[in-house]
């Protein structure tokens, strides 16, 4: 799905000259536009693994198989573009447990260096220690797909509580 998610978003950007209209809250509408960069191939990725003593999510090796990290909903006039780091770039941002693969406002996005985690996407702030993480409860398969839906919309903070009330009142 990582690969189909990447692919309809590079069709959206061509059908646009490369800009996007996105939403962004508040009555806001921004253009914005999108840089991918070369997939990598297998051997580079289990290289990195056989290295760092990690074995990535199947779904963040289609990633990076699909574009070496990449710059989501860029504009001038927006903060919030997510940067999706090079596998490259992630060498220094490696810890025992977590690799730092991207960064959206003041928070960290960070991967466990377990496969075996189903759930693997945790949030932090760049400013806090790793113990205030936020663990999304998402592969990173999901969190990308709705990252891309909410246009690099911070949805992991959105509240859900106004919507649970209305679902009770029609059950």
């Amino acid at each position: 799905m990582v690969k189909k998610t990447i692919n309809a978003l590079k069709q959206r950007l061509w059908e646009n000259n490369d800009v996007i209209e996105v939403y962004k809250g508040n009555g806001e509408v921004n253009f914005t536009t999108c840089t991918f960069y070369e997939g990598l191939v297998e051997e580079i990725i289990h290289q990195f693994e056989q290295k760092h003593r990690c074995v990535m999510p199947k779904d963040y090796r289609e990633f990076l198989r699909e574009t070496n990290g990449c710059r989501l909903f860029e504009s001038n006039l927006v903060e919030n573009s997510v940067v999706l780091y090079r596998l490259e770039d992630t060498e220094s941002q490696c810890s025992e447990d977590y690799i730092t693969i991207g960064a959206v406002n003041q928070n960290e996005i960070l991967l466990r260096r377990v496969e075996a985690s189903e759930h693997s996407v945790i949030i932090k702030s760049k400013y806090e220690p790793v113990e205030q993480a936020v663990n999304l409860h998402m592969t990173f398969e999901q969190w990308f797909d709705r990252l891309i839906m909410s246009q690099g919309n911070l949805f992991w903070t959105w509240s859900v509580q106004p919507v649970l009330v209305r679902i009770k009142r029609f059950q």
